[in-house]
């Protein structure tokens, strides 16, 4: 059990470490927005690179529908994956031209996705 909260702390790392042209950049555009009570959408975004992360801070399951910012998108973290010893999630890994995200929330979970270059 400690190993998997020591990998997902890796995990998170290497994620900053990847995005850190966003996290790190001047002229990165930052954008969070509390959908409800229990949900924070973030977009960090410059010329370079864009993550977009949704934190849901509840101890209940929800199905939710969220704008999502146009273009093609990897999603890059999922906290109730298997490898992170969750029973699974329903968030695609990636996402193209959508206008809207729709899935079930389970407690306490937070996905991000990386805006990739249009095919």
């Amino acid at each position: 059990q400690h190993r998997v909260l020591w990998n997902f702390y890796r995990h998170l790392i290497a994620l900053r470490k990847e995005n850190s042209i966003v996290y790190a950049a001047v002229d990165t555009e930052r954008y969070a927005t509390m959908h409800d009570d229990a949900t924070l959408v973030s977009l960090l975004k410059n010329e370079a690179r864009a993550v977009w992360t949704i934190h849901y801070f509840s101890n209940k399951k929800t199905s939710l529908t969220l704008p999502f910012p146009a273009g093609y998108w990897r999603q890059t973290l999922d906290s109730h994956t298997p490898n992170w010893q969750a029973e699974g999630s329903e968030f695609p890994h990636r996402i193209e031209n959508a206008t809207t995200l729709s899935c079930l929330f389970k407690p306490y979970h937070v996905v991000q996705y990386v805006r990739e270059p249009e095919p």
